[in-house]
């Protein structure tokens, strides 16, 4: 539990080589899920630390500290040090993120629905068996883990080659049947 001037903010569940990501309503006693929304987890922090009147480095630190305790116990991707808040939080969340971060691809501040189970998958393997079924075939589970890691450092998880790819797959087999 992240907690920011005495109050519960953020609760982060281990699971299984991923962490959960929710924020903490307390005066309703709940949690709600918003792993796929990591940018919105990270606003309830910064929002409870300026309520909190605790520097936004503070908050980040302490969920810093707690995420590395989740992660642990995930046995889940591991942020750098130097990883920046969004990208630590999106690939905890998302083992297949954390992969094409630490190819130099941009944080994803937002994980679409239909990407939710390619991205959680903790194998390229596993990504593509999520994406198009038990027989992906080679070349398709390294052209999907390419796609991920996005064109060049810096530039966007390959959401949109994952997308359309899912797609073109899912009209082609279906057609047919």
């Amino acid at each position: 539990m992240v907690v920011i001037d005495r109050r519960p903010v953020l609760a982060l569940h281990p699971g299984r080589g991923r962490v959960r990501l929710a924020v903490v309503v307390p005066e309703v006693a709940r949690e709600i899920d918003l792993t796929v929304h990591p940018s919105a987890v990270l606003s309830r922090l910064h929002d409870a630390a300026r309520r909190g009147d605790v520097q936004p480095a503070e908050a980040e630190g302490e969920l810093r500290r707690i995420l590395h305790e989740a992660v642990d116990a995930a046995d889940a991707w591991r942020p750098g040090e130097a990883t920046e808040a969004l990208s630590a939080l999106s690939g905890a969340a998302f083992p297949m993120l954390g992969a094409a971060y630490d190819r130099g691809a941009a944080p994803v501040p937002e994980v679409p629905r239909w990407a939710v189970g390619p991205l959680a998958a903790i194998s390229a393997r596993g990504a593509a068996e999520a994406a198009f079924g038990p027989r992906a075939t080679r070349p398709v589970v390294r052209a999907l883990a390419a796609a991920l890691a996005g064109p060049a450092p810096g530039a966007p998880v390959g959401l949109a080659a994952l997308g359309l790819s899912y797609d073109l797959f899912t009209r082609t087999t279906t057609r047919n049947h």
